[in-house]
């Protein structure tokens, strides 16, 4: 009777937690990543909310590699393409053709 008992606080007190947390483990798991979630938490446990401003932080990070890969995605060019096209003959790959001859 106690073993069904503390089986029921168990399964209730999971269902508590997944609804008061469960889309934030998910948004966490989406910008850190499923397996560093773990390593997160226990980073957490040590430095309390010291570490608090990481998630804005990620937040904002994961926001602008979104929107820069839907914008590359929207004009179908691949990213590196992009890049040499932005750098143009500035970029180290001219400088070493030529000889370091600026």
């Amino acid at each position: 009777m106690v073993v069904e008992d503390r089986f029921e606080q168990s399964v209730v007190g999971t269902k508590r937690l997944m609804h008061n947390y469960g889309l934030g483990l998910l948004f966490a798991a989406n910008i850190f990543g499923a397996g560093s979630v773990y390593i997160l938490t226990e980073a957490a446990i040590g430095f309390g909310f010291g570490l608090l401003w990481v998630l804005p932080v990620a937040l904002g990070a994961g926001l602008v590699m979104h929107e820069m890969s839907a914008r590359l995605a929207a004009t179908d060019r691949p990213l590196m393409e992009y890049i040499q096209d932005v750098i143009g003959e500035t970029g180290p790959q001219s400088r070493l053709r030529s000889g370091f001859r600026s």
